[in-house]
């Protein structure tokens, strides 16, 4: 896929609908972290991504990496998206690097497009596609299910969720994320993506976000790796046997849900405020 390619793929994916932390919380983290950018940065982030003067469409540039795994020229990229860590219950989660030998994983995928990012010499399609794979798989990074082993990342943990039956992964996905949307915002997702940055921003000043730009490290992807596979053993993984998600369960989890989200948002802008400057 060439660079225009990949370009049209953003403008078209502006026309479709919402349908599933899936696209939901991918374009959430595309909404917020583009805000947190500095000029400069966001200058040469859209030159990197070939974006039209004055459009930013980062909220459906983050779904892109979910799109293309399925094609043929882009199914080796299938692993990129998690990182088999197997939980123990009820203290034992830890990260597990031998599941990152051979074709790599989550994390090893995401030090690599950092790297390619910083290169000299790179291609401007391996550029761009470099940076369309960040801004998806920092969502991937800081959602539990895609940091876990167990029952296939919980795609076979059968829950019902508001009276559906569905898996543990899908309610991490999305579901949790829909129903916040439907019972708080009117079912408008924008509404939400607008409330959203005006908690975070009320949270971190941009003093604190320009002064922390400067200590991001590749070795900083390893520790919100084990930041996030520790939140299973904190409550995220449960085994209902399909029994019926409380509603305790979710509002406990839906406040971490969206904290995770803000953090990757404020972690990617770090990333791109930091090798970009």
């Amino acid at each position: 896929m060439n660079p225009s390619n990949c370009l049209n793929y953003v403008i078209l994916a502006l026309v479709c609908r919402i349908s599933c932390y899936g696209d939901i919380g991918h374009e959430m983290i595309g909404y917020l972290f583009v805000r947190m950018l500095n000029n400069a940065t966001l200058e040469k982030l859209e030159s990197i991504m070939k974006m039209p003067e004055n459009q930013l469409p980062f909220t459906k540039a983050a779904r892109w990496a979910d799109k293309i795994k399925k094609k043929r020229e882009y199914i080796h990229t299938q692993h990129y998206h998690f990182m088999n860590n197997n939980v123990e219950l009820p203290s034992r989660c830890l990260l597990n690097y031998d599941t990152c030998k051979g074709n790599g994983c989550l994390i090893t995928s995401l030090k690599n497009f950092t790297a390619i990012l910083t290169k000299k010499g790179v291609s401007p399609k391996e550029r761009q596609e470099a940076a369309l794979f960040m801004i998806h798989l920092i969502g991937d990074l800081h959602n539990p299910m895609h940091m876990l082993t167990n029952e296939r990342g919980g795609m076979k943990m059968k829950v019902l969720f508001e009276g559906q039956h569905s898996n543990l992964h899908f309610v991490w996905d999305s579901k949790m994320l829909r129903k916040r949307i439907k019972d708080d915002f009117g079912g408008f997702k924008e509404k939400y993506f607008r409330a959203s940055s005006v908690a975070l921003t009320s949270i971190f000043s941009t003093e604190t976000l320009k002064a922390s730009n400067e200590a991001f490290h590749v070795g900083m992807i390893d520790a919100w790796a084990a930041e996030v596979v520790r939140y299973n053993c904190r409550g995220v993984l449960k085994y209902f046997k399909g029994e019926e998600i409380s509603t305790k369960y979710y509002e406990q989890m839906i406040i971490l849900v969206e904290s995770l989200i803000q953090k990757a948002a404020l972690r990617l802008a770090l990333i791109f405020n930091t090798i970009l400057k």
